[in-house]
């Protein structure tokens, strides 16, 4: 503050407050204002100076101060654009071209088994009074290199796993966040021999081989996932489905939020919490990998049923080489008029007869 009031006295433009002409005030001390040329604060501590400073800001004074924090705010906005950030920052790519959709299950009960109930399933979410959260007590869920066991670790298995349903020890459950379903399919319930009855269901499936599936019903079957003392149960819901498949069933996400699961499919594990303590169930990566194989095997024979068989990419180019463009005419190439081909009947003149 001194160095702004030396400087702006040599140029006259500060407003001096009114001073007595018969000098200070106040009786002397250690603080003297040189602004107010009075005793009983410092000039650094001055209000009325720091006031003035601002009017003379204000009036386009003093810009050589004012510069230097706006040279420090440049530099620090340069810095934030420097070379090495704009590096991360990857090049605008063109968007490939869409080549098909990957299909994930959906439809069946989950949201609603009408269109009335899927309706008020979707408006549900934007009626609600937002309100302070509880936090749940719980313990942690994480993954780490303890969890990998003998998995592989290049891999891109899905997620196989087995689990007790209703008292059968089930294999091939396939973990699939992407299905807004429960699956089981009849071959697999038909083994169970249970004494139960179907529960009529009217949407259909979509996302088994690309068509829609209409379901056998539903029904409500026990579900036991970890082992030991780490064990959790809960009653699911099921869409029966009467399709060929590598799997025995298909857990959702509906099964997946209720046992409040965290799934790794690069560790090929899922945890759960049980209590104070997690559970899990661990993937099998072998049988996952020949699950695949006999999923590509059926998808291939579901084609073929439906005179969708394949075409390579070789034959497909051939084919589209040889397609004819225009209206053609047949010649003569040989001595036998049996010897003939078809040529564009647009082929200039000269050029059929040198064909």
């Amino acid at each position: 503050i001194l160095e702004v009031m030396e400087k702006e006295i040599r140029e006259n433009v500060v407003r001096w407050p009114r001073t007595r002409k018969d000098g200070p005030t106040k009786s002397k001390s250690n603080l003297y204002c040189r602004f107010h040329k009075d005793y009983g604060h410092n000039t650094d501590e001055c209000r009325h100076l720091k006031n003035e400073i601002e009017r003379l800001i204000k009036a386009g004074h003093l810009k050589e101060f004012v510069y230097k924090d706006r040279e420090r705010t440049s530099r620090r906005k340069e810095r934030s654009k420097s070379p090495h950030k704009r590096a991360r920052t990857p090049e605008k790519e063109e968007l490939p071209q869409k080549r098909g959709v990957i299909h994930m299950i959906f439809g069946g009960p989950t949201d609603g088994d009408s269109n009335r109930a899927r309706k008020a399933y979707a408006r549900g979410h934007h009626g609600k009074i937002k309100i302070q959260q509880v936090e749940e007590d719980g313990p942690v869920m994480n993954f780490g290199p303890a969890d990998m066991g003998e998995v592989e670790r290049s891999h891109n298995d899905a997620l196989m796993i087995t689990a007790q349903i209703s008292g059968y020890e089930v294999q091939r459950i396939f973990v699939d966040t992407g299905s807004a379903v429960n699956v089981i399919f009849y071959n697999c319930l038909k083994r169970m021999e249970l004494d139960i009855e179907l529960s009529p269901l009217h949407t259909s499936l979509f996302g088994f081989n690309d068509s829609e599936v209409a379901p056998l019903g539903e029904t409500t079957l026990t579900v036991v996932l970890g082992e030991g003392d780490l064990r959790k149960v809960k009653m699911v819901r099921f869409v029966v489905v009467d399709v060929e498949s590598a799997y025995n069933v298909i857990l959702g996400r509906p099964t997946l939020n209720a046992f409040q699961a965290v799934v790794s499919t690069y560790h090929m594990k899922l945890k759960f919490p049980v209590g104070d303590k997690v559970g899990e169930a661990r993937g099998d990566q072998k049988l996952s990998r020949t699950c695949y194989q006999i999923a590509v095997r059926t998808n291939q024979r579901a084609e073929v049923k439906e005179g969708k068989k394949p075409v390579s990419n070789e034959k497909r180019r051939r084919e589209n080489d040889l397609e004819p463009h225009g209206e053609l005419m047949e010649i003569q190439i040989g001595e036998r008029e049996e010897q003939t081909t078809k040529i564009g009947r647009e082929l200039e003149e000269e050029l059929r007869r040198q064909l």
